[in-house]
């Protein structure tokens, strides 16, 4: 496949065609910019509140559409609001967040109380990654849980990550089954989003007993139901860099609900 050089002063690679989103506007099908120079160029404007604020609003429209809802707002509504609440969840009154962290940060929590738009009788603005999931008692609860495991893990001496007690090692059927399930259908989503996957069953079993089988960022026991209707706390797996690979320094085990 002959390469292109669209992008080139930016990332100065000639690349393949298929590394280009596609543009039917142009003569080769192809966007002027890669890939890899369309998400920095996203990663950068989410970065300022407004950038954020227009990606939030975009994003809220093009869901909309798919469920055929009709949403009249705008990008200063939402900020009218957002200052309304003074920066706070409407439903659990923690400091909302904006943009995307690429490094591992103290409290581990990026991203997890982004700004998002919640639907009530009209709007209100919520914690991302639990809107619509659990009730307001569950989440305000949570929300407070994280927070104090966080200040817990600030509070004590780093681990020495000796494993604990050891039972882990004699894993169920019932759990090698559900993690064997999520382990290929992560490698599916992995190939069709092109992220590279290098890690496997045996390091996400050695790092559900270095974390003691526990959320990372909350501290809950993790769990592998598979037939619940409430899967929040199911085990998953969480890129911390998610502009980098799943490998076994850039991955940590959370609650299904945590994943953004």
């Amino acid at each position: 496949m002959p390469k292109i050089t669209h992008g080139l002063k930016r990332c100065h690679f000639m690349k393949e065609r298929t590394e280009f989103p596609g543009d039917k506007n142009r003569l080769d099908g192809c966007y002027h910019k890669c890939n890899v120079c369309v998400t920095e160029e996203t990663r950068k404007k989410r970065e300022t509140f407004n950038g954020f604020i227009g990606t939030l609003l975009n994003t809220t429209n093009q869901n909309a559409n798919k469920r055929n809802i009709n949403i009249n707002i705008t990008t200063e509504d939402i900020i009218n609001l957002y200052n309304d609440q003074h920066g706070r969840c409407a439903i659990s009154s923690m400091k909302l967040t904006y943009g995307y962290q690429n490094e591992k940060s103290e409290a581990g929590n990026r991203n997890l109380y982004n700004i998002s738009v919640d639907r009530i009788d009209n709007i209100q603005l919520v914690c991302n990654s639990m809107k619509n999931i659990l009730s307001t008692i569950e989440l305000t609860s949570l929300c407070y849980l994280i927070d104090r495991y966080q200040m817990s893990l600030r509070e004590k001496p780093e681990s020495n990550g000796t494993i604990y007690h050891g039972y882990l090692k004699q894993y169920s059927n019932i759990f090698m089954t559900h993690l064997n399930d999520y382990y290929g259908d992560l490698k599916r989503r992995a190939k069709d989003r092109g992220i590279e996957m290098q890690i496997t069953i045996k390091d996400l079993l050695n790092l559900y007993d270095q974390q003691n089988g526990r959320c990372k960022l909350s501290g809950l026991r993790m769990t592998y139901d598979q037939h619940n209707n409430r899967l929040h706390y199911n085990i998953s797996v969480d890129r911390i860099m998610s502009n980098k690979l799943y490998t076994m320094d850039n991955i940590q085990l959370v609650c299904a609900i945590l994943i953004q």
